[in-house]
């Protein structure tokens, strides 16, 4: 009979600590039992008149629900019935998309060098490929950032035991443990259960390991070199191959204070990188450095002649620009030497990757992580965990004592940094009775850093370079000036952000109800999240502001308006001119930016068993963002109507300036799941979530905090100003009255009432699961709307051909900065096909295969916030052409197929083949990992020198002339350069926002493992592992400037998450474990 059985007594067991929690069946034969602490359990089923029931090997992990069903067998209790859970387990209760990285998997795929388990996230359906960001200083852990369905970067969520540990700025997931400190991950992509907050694309939950009443440690060292890996792909195979070390070792050890009660784990992971780098990049010719332009195929004008617009200039005499016209502060800077070309180059122009250099730059890394558990009843259980960092690094520039670019792979920053991080989390669970479970945690997570360039301690803008309003003994703007030249390789400050500091804290506080009743759980929490920005970093909220001076030098200076168009001679006559077509500088007040930001949720869900194969999530979230603040007052909101800003709390302002809008709301989630048979299940899920962006992010370097002066050129052919005019000075303002008026040439952030709202994401999916005996293969339709996702806009633009005189904010009020606000373009859509093929650890092999078919739509990059358009480079700021902007999003990848393998060699003890003797002590113990990855290439804009368009706040496009592009997909000219043209003045080139596609990728890693056996609890694992194992080069989106000579070269080494490594690489690794 299939009769319910109520009152039976079930009992879960942790099979490592022996932590038992118990409940009763109800009317109707169900049970449940929320809030088990992550682990594998014995599930023990009795009842009067029927054999007990016993299955061991119930894996319960994050975020998920384990469906155990019980048949009993009438008979007497004391008779019983054991079984093992071998099967795959199916989602049969809950909608959502979520999937499971196990231990087994973290353990043995070969994870890329630096080991963080978040390599493995685009193996999972629908997630992007990774990608590194930030500095060694902001980001030490090496955390990627990837996609998921769609969405902004960085919206997703990341929790560590229950905490969340996302970096304040940026929401980097900053604290990365050791992987042989991870349990298991746990990933929800898609229609979350409302219990899932603050995450727009993916809710990660990671589970560090814990004691258990058994000692368990391991001791490992993992190491590569030069003499292990191939060359670079533009490295001079003639030399010998640059310095190349990367070891990571470390230790790991848990077991039992008290038995069944008391449980510690322990773990520490020392990272040591060193590694001289071989860049190539582009620099001007010797002759180029004396004035010497004559290899320009088109004319260089003369700026001193003609109209102020660039009309009736005439060329400089054979393309040279005399000695005595060559800026003295530039030519201090060409005396200085080691700028010249030492290899040949390519392009149109001879020019591009013309100089090839190696320099060293390292980083050390110490992270310790310590867990404690204790369970003093079954209806009490709590743990403490607590990870720390210390980490320390240094990158030179390029150019050595000139600056430049980082000589890293990896290093975004310059300079030496030190720094640290700590995370931690307390949690309590607490069962009252069967049917009630009270949960509630505190977790804190804190970056600090502080950094310093290179030269750090000389004012070389002064001292060198002699520009007024560079006068300055402060500690934020010694080092050089940042020096952007289109086309080549910059001078100066590798960035705009540093030198920079940061104390940046988080604080997170929840607590959760479950009750069952009858065939319901009803759950029920709140959240609290608090972010402090606690920061001294000078940096613009423009590519060329700095807080040491920035110059952009452009072709327009020395073009002629209506003649041929620029190209990079240009661009280097404007250099040696000194007339930068942008420059900026700033000046922070105080030395420290302090912001405060909450968030507060709360949800309730109910989990209804409606039939016994019927399920039904419903439930709803509620999320309040209030407006941030500083330290001491409110953010800033600039009055469109009299040019003042104003300092919220202060003087007559409220503290929040009276913005109402963009705090959130409710979200509805729902989702049905109905079991078919016991090996198949039809899921439907709906989500809504708000974008839990910090809106203080974007505010946190704004007037009157930081003063940011900010130069534009007039028209597309003039200068904003000469290296002998500089800057003027900058003064500290007055906040007292709490109104101040906004100089013309100073650049604001400003939230606009009128414009501002939270976006928020739907996700909904509609999927079928299937179990084949050891195989689960799924298959669903899984979509997004990311709708009204933030954008900064800016409210200063100019029409067409009317400069920075037709900007809108300098006819109304003289002023000719930037003006940026957050506001929306419209909505993105993700739709895709997603199927997973799954064969979990056992019969001596583990196969797991992933593909996504997608198409993704919108207005901006996958970040929230960013500035409009496919990429920050392509931006059509002007409200009346905003639609350009639409495209293929930027990580809009076709085709996306991953494959992980784990196979043990059917050799030795207790396999099938050679069982017995020397010849299986030698065949036996090996196995072969992989992860093999194929995509297809990502979307981009084809783009011009802005001169033609002569319009603030855009950026133009090049022209598809022969209105279809042939892609060669050749690196050299991967579209046909004949397909494209400079536009005419007057309008924006017809090529549209990323209608081109660049290089796909093809990847295989591969591991090889011997493993030793000493009893039942001792191993001993030798690995070798090959990254990149054809050693194929996976070159990046080609250059897509039509102005520049390396136009379409797709030279680059593509951002996949690996720190610049492409070339083949080996590690070799030795572990022991008991």
């Amino acid at each position: 009979s299939q009769a319910a059985v109520p009152e039976a007594i079930v009992t879960a067991k942790d099979q490592q600590t022996n932590f038992t929690r118990e409940t009763k069946t109800n009317s109707v034969g169900s049970y449940s039992l929320p809030g088990l602490p992550p682990g594998t359990y014995t599930i023990t089923v009795s009842a009067p008149g029927f054999q007990s029931y016993t299955q061991t090997g119930i894996a319960v992990t994050p975020n998920t629900i384990r469906r155990v069903d019980v048949t009993l067998t009438v008979g007497t209790v004391t008779e019983n019935v054991t079984v093992v859970a071998t099967a795959a387990a199916l989602q049969t209760d809950r909608a959502e998309i979520r999937s499971d990285v196990t231990g087994n998997t973290l353990t043995n795929v070969p994870v890329p060098i630096g080991r963080n388990y978040q390599m493995l996230m685009p193996t999972i359906p629908g997630v992007s490929e990774a990608q590194n960001g930030n500095s060694f200083a902001a980001n030490p852990t090496r955390s990627v950032n990837f996609s998921v369905n769609g969405t902004p970067t960085n919206i997703n969520n990341f929790s560590i035991d229950g905490t969340n540990s996302r970096g304040v700025i940026d929401a980097t997931f900053t604290y990365v443990p050791a992987l042989e400190a991870v349990q298991e991950v746990s990933v929800i992509t898609n229609s979350f259960d409302a219990e899932q907050g603050l995450a727009g694309g993916a809710a990660i939950s990671l589970q560090i390991k814990s004691g258990s009443n058994v000692v368990h440690g391991s001791l490992f060292g993992f190491h590569t070199d030069q003499h292990l890996k191939a060359y670079q792909w533009a490295a001079d195979r003639s030399q010998p191959k640059p310095k190349y070390i990367y070891n990571q070792y470390g230790a790991t050890l848990g077991g039992p204070i008290k038995q069944d009660r008391l449980f510690y784990f322990l773990s520490y992971e020392g990272t040591h990188y060193s590694e001289n780098v071989t860049q190539n990049v582009q620099v001007p010719t010797p002759a180029m450095k004396a004035g010497d332009l004559s290899a320009s195929p088109t004319p260089i004008y003369d700026p001193s002649t003609g109209a102020p617009d660039g009309t009736g200039r005439t060329p400089f005499p054979n393309n040279i620009i005399p000695r005595d016209r060559i800026d003295p502060g530039i030519q201090a800077i060409l005396n200085l030497g080691g700028w010249a070309p030492n290899t040949p180059g390519s392009g149109a122009f001879g020019l591009a990757r013309n100089y090839v250099t190696s320099a060293p730059n390292y980083q050390w890394r110490r992270q310790y992580d310590a867990k404690l558990n204790y369970n003093p009843s079954s209806k009490l259980s709590t743990y403490v965990r607590f990870g720390f960092v210390d980490h320390n690094a240094n990158t030179d520039g390029i150019f050595g004592p000139l600056g430049g670019l980082p000589i890293s792979r990896a290093n975004t920053g310059s300079g030496f940094v030190q720094g640290h991080l700590f995370q931690g989390t307390i949690s309590v669970t607490y069962v009252p009775n069967p049917n009630l479970v009270i949960d509630a945690s505190y977790g804190y997570f804190r970056e600090d850093f502080n950094d310093v360039p290179p030269r750090g301690d000389e004012n070389l803008g002064w001292t060198v370079m002699k520009v007024p309003g560079l006068q300055s003994n402060r500690k934020t703007e010694l080092g050089w000036p940042l020096i952007l030249i289109d086309g080549f390789s910059q001078l100066g400050a590798a960035n705009n952000f540093e030198p920079h500091g940061y104390r940046d804290p988080t604080y997170d506080y929840s607590a959760n109800l479950s009750w069952n009743r009858n065939t319901h759980n009803f759950r029920f929490g709140f959240n609290l999240n608090r972010q402090h920005i606690n920061e001294s970093q000078p940096q613009g909220n423009l590519a060329y502001i700095a807080s040491q001076g920035g110059f952009q030098f452009s072709p327009g200076a020395t073009q002629l308006n209506g003649g041929p168009p620029g190209n990079d001679f240009n661009t280097f006559a404007a250099f040696l001119l000194g007339l930068p077509s942008n420059a900026g500088k700033l000046r922070l007040f105080p030395d420290d930016i302090q912001t405060r930001m909450k968030a507060y949720s709360m949800y309730a869900r109910d989990r209804w068993q409606i039939m016994p194969k019927l399920t039904f999530n419903y439930g709803v979230r509620w999320e309040l963002f209030p407006f941030p603040r500083r330290v001491g007052r409110g953010l800033e909101v600039y009055d469109f109507d009299t040019n003042v800003m104003l300092l919220c709390g202060l003087g007559p302002n409220p503290i929040d300036c009276g913005i109402n809008k963009g705090k959130g709301g409710l979200a509805p989630r729902a989702g049905l799941a109905y079991r078919i048979s016991d090996s198949m299940v039809i899921r439907a899920g709906y989500g809504m979530t708000w974008d839990p962006i910090n809106l203080s992010s974007f505010q946190r370097l704004n007037y009157p905090d930081l003063v940011q002066i900010s130069l534009n050129r007039p028209n597309g052919f003039s200068w904003a100003t000469t290296l002998r005019q500089g800057f003027p000075e900058i003064v500290q303002p007055d906040l007292k009255s709490g109104i101040l008026p906004v100089a013309s040439n100073l650049s604001i952030i400003t939230i606009d009432n009128n414009n501002l709202v939270r976006g928020y994401i739907q996700s909904w999916n509609l999927t079928a699961e299937k179990r084949f005996g050891d195989w689960v293969g799924s298959a669903g339709y899984v979509a997004t709307r990311t709708t009204d996702q933030l954008h900064q806009l800016d409210a200063n633009w100019s029409p067409i051909g009317t400069g920075t005189a037709g900007q809108v904010l300098n006819r109304k009020f003289g002023r000719t900065a930037a003006t940026r606000f957050l506001g929306t373009l419209g909505t993105s859509k993700y739709d895709s096909l997603q199927t997973r093929l799954d064969h979990r650890f056992s019969g001596g092999y583990q196969l797991i295969l992933g593909y996504t078919w997608a198409h993704g739509r919108g207005y901006s990059a996958e970040t929230s916030g960013a500035v409009p358009g496919p990429a920050a480079t392509v931006t059509v700021g002007l409200p009346g052409y905003y639609k350009l902007n639409y495209g293929d999003l930027s990580r809009d990848v076709r085709h996306n197929f991953q494959a992980t393998g784990i196979v043990e060699l059917p050799f030795g003890k207790d396999k099938p083949w050679v069982q017995s003797g020397l010849p299986a002590r030698i065949a036996g113990g090996w196995q072969i990992n992989s992860l093999f990855s194929a995509y297809t290439g990502t979307p981009f804009t084809a783009i011009a020198d802005n001169s033609t368009l002569n319009s603030s706040a855009s950026t133009q496009r090049a022209d598809c002339f022969s209105g279809t592009t042939h892609k060669r997909g050749n690196i050299y000219q991967w579209y046909d350069r004949s397909d494209f043209r400079v536009p005419a003045a007057g309008r924006f080139g017809t090529c549209g926002a990323n209608t081109l596609r660049g290089p796909g990728l093809v990847n295989l890693d591969m591991g090889l493992d011997r493993k030793w056996r000493f009893g039942e609890q001792s191993e001993l694992k030798f690995r070798v592992e090959s990254f990149n194992v054809a050693n194929t080069p996976h070159h990046s989106n080609p250059n897509n400037n039509i102005n520049s000579g390396g136009f379409m070269e797709a030279l680059g080494i593509r951002n996949t998450g690996r720190d610049g490594l492409d070339e083949r690489t080996f590690r070799v690794g030795l572990k022991l474990s008991w």
